[in-house]
């Protein structure tokens, strides 16, 4: 059953890579962001409560905006890979689609929002969301959450991400109660 999940993780990253268009205008980007867990449900973070783990995420990321919907709303492709440390120390396999908005407050600096979902995979399953929660499972449901300050003439932005795993109350993997948060601060640079 898990290397179904693993075949079907495959395709689908092949799948959206494939089906990426063309876009020479669009610029690529590659980010890093590090950040540790908490204890919480995800909601938590936006009513401002936390319980810190001793555990910690490191996470590389690339990505290229695959279509524009206006000036202020673009949809992007990312994948990332992850390691952990602290009370788990497998590593993280993902890939997102993510609508990002973008406002532009200056001439060099823009502020924007950005929620992104797809499939993480875990080398092992990762012991905080086994200590943490009823069941986990190796594959699951990847959303991200993200706060950005973009430099333009620097082509780099700083961002405030959310990185949660469930299993979406039971459509990915069965896990119906069950998965990990991150808060994470990280820098992103466009080429």
């Amino acid at each position: 059953m898990k290397k179904n999940h693993l075949i079907n993780y495959l395709f689908f990253v092949a799948l959206i890579l494939y089906a990426m268009p063309a876009q020479a205008e669009e610029p690529w980007y590659l980010s890093f962001y590090a950040g540790q867990s908490n204890h919480k449900k995800y909601i938590d973070y936006f009513k401002l409560a936390s319980a810190p783990e001793s555990s910690y995420i490191y996470v590389l990321a690339g990505g290229k905006t695959i279509y524009r919907l206006n000036d202020f709303l673009t949809i992007d492709a990312e994948g990332l890979i992850g390691q952990h440390s602290g009370k788990q120390t497998n590593q993280e396999f993902g890939i997102a689609l993510i609508l990002r908005s973008r406002i532009d407050i200056s001439e060099n600096i823009n502020i924007g929002i950005a929620a992104g979902d797809g499939l993480s995979y875990a080398s092992t399953t990762p012991r905080i969301e086994t200590d943490n929660s009823e069941t986990t499972a190796r594959l699951l449901n990847l959303l991200l959450t993200e706060f950005a300050l973009g430099m333009k003439k620097q082509k780099t932005d700083i961002f405030l991400r959310i990185h949660h795993r469930s299993g979406i109350f039971g459509l990915v993997s069965g896990v119906e109660k069950g998965g990990s948060n991150f808060l994470a601060l990280g820098v992103r640079y466009y080429f």
